[in-house]
């Protein structure tokens, strides 16, 4: 039988003073990459250059420190746009085109998995 899942959150924001290459993964089995969110009205995420290096170098990192670890990413956040988040769900069509462009994301930069961070939904 396994051990217990035990997940941290790294905060992107972070990168400066602590790195992907910093995180001990041989305490975690899933570390959440904090945070992304989509843009309106498509729901597509806009993801610059340097964005999109870190994206890249917290999948490889980690994967290469641990094959074992599993990387998720975080959609959305405590500072996320809930507004944005209640339009996104109010539909199936933007449900769909959310959820398209989401995995679109996850695979690019091989993640494992998601995690979707909607905090104090209100309608």
């Amino acid at each position: 039988m396994e051990g217990p899942n035990k997940g941290g959150y790294w905060p992107s924001w972070s990168a400066n003073r602590f790195s992907p290459e910093d995180i001990d993964t041989s305490f975690l089995t899933h570390v959440y990459f904090a945070f992304l969110s989509p843009n309106e009205p498509t729901f597509q995420f806009e993801i610059d250059g340097p964005t999109d290096k870190l994206l890249r170098r917290f999948t490889t990192s980690l994967n290469r420190r641990n094959p074992l670890v599993k990387t998720l990413l975080s959609i959305g956040g405590g500072k996320s746009d809930k507004i944005m988040f209640a339009r996104m769900a109010s539909s199936q069509g933007s449900r769909r085109s959310c959820i398209h462009y989401i995995i679109q994301v996850a695979r690019k930069y091989y993640f494992d998995g998601l995690d979707f961070d909607w905090e104090y939904p209100q309608t």
